[in-house]
């Protein structure tokens, strides 16, 4: 019928007391309304005891109890959809025996959740019975699809990628910071004219960690106020990171000057204030 799927042979693995159990579930199939029904099917001979169905496989250890194994597999994927936050939708199993008679009926198993040689012809009619009616919420059943097709919901961590770019951008911008600080003239003053992100701040940073370490004073300043905040918390603490305006102002300040913001011309004032001021001293 439309609007069905069916998974087969999943491998699946769940937790218990710390130990990861693994299996596989031969078929799953899930109705429209994203109920879910577990088919496991065992060819071949079946043992039949008063108590269970047990499928032999030769060897020491390797009989089945189908009826245990079934129950496993049921409560794990119950509790794997519980602690998956997935919808609460019916899970029924059925088994599915091809070569095999049901001769009595067994305490472990329900016979009418059993399907032998002589049900096959009826088989897709008993899948269909299984599933119950009720209603689930609109996006249960896509839910249901994606968990049993590993589809993982994953979203880009954005963190990671900010600490990308800074590490790229960093190594792109070490030319500067690399080369200009082996250079040595009397004046010890160097102009640079660089495109942007070519390493002026890689650069000045470097000068800034160097002072640092030698015990001398050093001073960053630009006309980028954002750009002095995130340099400050890059900066040793012991050197000065501002921006010119910010620089006027502590001029001014320690001056004794009044800082009258409210006037439209307070910042061209304070700069020319420091300008000429630094004239003098020359």
């Amino acid at each position: 019928p439309a609007n069905f799927d069916v998974f087969h042979n999943l491998p699946w693995s769940s937790m218990h007391q710390g130990n990861q159990h693994f299996g596989e579930l031969d078929l799953v199939v899930i109705s429209p309304l994203g109920h879910i029904l577990l088919i496991e099917v065992k060819a071949g001979a079946i043992e039949e005891t008063t108590q269970s169905l047990v499928k032999t496989y030769g060897g020491i250890n390797k009989d089945k109890d189908i009826g245990h194994q079934i129950r496993r597999q049921h409560s794990s994927l119950k509790e794997r959809m519980n602690h998956g936050d997935l919808p609460k939708v019916h899970v029924g199993t059925l088994l599915v025996l091809p070569d095999h008679v049901i001769r009595s009926a067994v305490l472990a198993y329900p016979r009418d959740r059993v399907v032998d040689a002589t049900d096959m012809p009826t088989l897709c009619q008993r899948v269909l019975g299984t599933f119950p009616g009720t209603e689930t919420a609109a996006t249960a059943r896509q839910l249901v699809v994606d968990f049993f097709s590993n589809r993982f919901a994953v979203v880009p961590d954005v963190s990671t990628h900010i600490g990308q770019v800074v590490q790229s951008s960093t190594q792109l911008a070490s030319g500067l910071a690399d080369w200009v600080p082996k250079i040595s003239h009397t004046s010890n003053l160097f102009v640079i004219e660089a495109t942007a992100g070519s390493g002026k701040t890689q650069l000045a940073l470097n000068l800034l960690q160097t002072a640092a370490q030698h015990k001398q004073r050093a001073c960053y300043v630009c006309f980028n106020r954002p750009l002095a905040d995130h340099l400050a918390k890059l900066a040793p603490a012991s050197v000065e990171v501002t921006t010119f305006h910010q620089l006027c102002r502590d001029w001014s300040e320690r001056q004794g000057a009044a800082v009258d913001f409210a006037a439209a011309d307070v910042f061209e004032r304070m700069t020319q204030d420091y300008v000429d001021a630094c004239g003098k001293l020359n």
